[in-house]
């Protein structure tokens, strides 16, 4: 079953995210489990995490996605920041151990200037360290839209970020590619993609729609349908991929937006119900 939803906002209580899921008729979903502009955890009881759980299994919203805070920076030259990085991704992956088709995405962060390799070894450090605790099964890195000295960029990169980590996953932004320089629609683009879905790698696609032009090195997001990105190359894209789960992060300001541009991807692929 092809699998759409949206990155959901979170009220007082985890199980507004069930509720956004449902009005706009997805059957997927993301959401930050905490302040995605601090490291501090959310405090959530082991009775709220288990009914939050159930519920999702109940309303049959699978997989769930959980963004990592935007301050996490696993490559900062600051050892400090490095540090609550790896607690930050580490206490949400002892979160999400016990819980069925629930993933982990993050970015990588920013090698501060010194270079990818410098950021790299970094990384694989940092990586290492959470291994030693939890498993990695559930992690997955993003690529970014080649903003300054930042890591996880291009195809390479994500292969050397991955490289000694065979349980992880990818996550692909088409907003993150345009801005970096590749479309949707580039053939080795789809190659590659294709390959990493055989392999497994592919657990995730961010399917959002780029305000700025191709190679802006911008992470501005637009609509499905009003973007720089061409309708036409969206839809193929989605069509090609639909077997991976689409998660929207487009603008919106309402339950109703969200929902219509869930029907747009519904009518690209060709759906009438679930």
């Amino acid at each position: 079953m092809v699998r759409i939803g949206v990155h959901c906002p979170v009220d007082k209580s985890l199980s507004s995210v069930i509720d956004w899921t449902k009005q706009i008729q997805a059957n997927t979903t993301q959401y930050f489990f905490q302040n995605p502009r601090t490291t501090i955890p959310r405090k959530v009881s082991n009775t709220e995490w288990i009914a939050f759980n159930q519920q999702l299994q109940t309303e049959q919203i699978t997989p769930v996605f959980i963004h990592a805070p935007y301050v996490v920076n696993m490559c900062s030259t600051n050892e400090k920041i490095r540090e609550k990085s790896q607690q930050v991704i580490q206490h949400l992956l002892v979160q999400i151990d016990s819980s069925e088709n629930t993933y982990l995405v993050t970015h990588i962060g920013y090698h501060g200037g010194e270079g990818f390799e410098a950021g790299l070894n970094r990384f694989y450090k940092g990586i290492g360290i959470i291994q030693e605790s939890v498993s990695l099964q559930k992690l997955i890195i993003e690529n970014a839209a080649g903003q300054t000295n930042a890591m996880g960029v291009s195809f390479e990169e994500l292969d050397r970020l991955l490289e000694p980590f065979p349980e992880m996953g990818i996550c692909i932004d088409t907003a993150h590619l345009w801005g970096f320089g590749l479309s949707p629609g580039d053939r080795q683009v789809r190659k590659k993609m294709t390959q990493w879905q055989t392999d497994s790698r592919l657990k995730l696609i961010h399917l959002n729609n780029a305000k700025d032009e191709l190679g802006s090195k911008k992470d501005h997001h637009a609509k499905l349908n009003d973007g720089k990105i061409p309708e036409h190359v969206m839809k193929s894209f989605a069509k090609d991929f639909q077997n991976i789960p689409f998660i929207l992060e487009t603008p919106k300001n309402s339950l109703e937006e969200d929902a219509e541009q869930i029907r747009i991807i519904k009518r690209w692929i060709g759906i009438t119900s679930w």
